[in-house]
């Protein structure tokens, strides 16, 4: 069997501030779970981290629009 590329998925639960960072590797899933003061590096895209601070910020707001 081939290697390929990684695969990943992110679950991103906006209420909890949370997100699931599912990563396959040698055919089985790796979950890791990062909260809103944490960042999130990609499998996939090298060098690439999402700042969940940023992405949460205006979550705080959205309730009373």
């Amino acid at each position: 069997m081939m290697a390929g590329p990684p695969w990943e998925n992110w679950i991103v639960e906006p209420d909890s501030k949370t997100v699931m960072a599912n990563v396959l590797e040698n055919g089985k899933y790796v979950v890791n779970a990062y909260g809103e003061n944490d960042t999130v590096p990609s499998a996939v895209l090298e060098g690439c981290e999402v700042i969940l601070k940023d992405v949460f910020a205006d979550t705080n707001n959205s309730a009373e629009a």
